[in-house]
């Protein structure tokens, strides 16, 4: 069923069953542009986040979670170049893309946190994989 709202801050609703309650909700799109879906739900990125990775200075500067609404934070790592992203939702069965950002080339990998499936332990380093701190974007599928 494919419900269209004009009264509410969720415009269009698409939902498994015929009503549309938050449990058969497939996705919504919210009055201001805003599409979330279920962490289930295949196709819609459902987290994104541009973060510096770093052992002693890490932060977010900018993200989005669609399955939770939170945010998107962020842990020192034990290192240079590692970090803790933590989604705030259960991210074990999704897939994720790692991206360095910077002028001179550098690569990331994230794997999950061995302590909880809600976050990514990820590690930015060099071609000769020394860990070089700097930005990082992870986007969540």
């Amino acid at each position: 069923m494919l419900s269209i709202d004009t009264d509410d801050a969720e415009v269009i609703r698409a939902c498994a069953g015929a009503d549309c309650e938050d449990a058969s909700r497939v996705f919504s799109v919210q009055s201001n542009g805003d599409v979330s879906q279920s962490a289930a739900g295949d196709g819609l990125v459902k987290a994104a986040v541009y973060a510096n990775c770093s052992s002693f200075v890490s932060s977010v500067t900018r993200s989005f979670n669609n399955v939770t609404g939170g945010a998107v934070t962020i842990a020192n790592g034990a290192s240079a170049g590692r970090c803790t992203l933590d989604f705030g939702f259960n991210i074990s069965s999704r897939y994720w893309v790692a991206a360095s950002v910077g002028t001179v080339p550098r690569f990331v990998t994230c794997t999950i946190n061995g302590g909880s499936n809600n976050k990514l332990d990820c590690y930015r380093f060099s071609d000769t994989g020394a860990g070089v701190s700097g930005t990082i974007m992870v986007t969540l599928y």
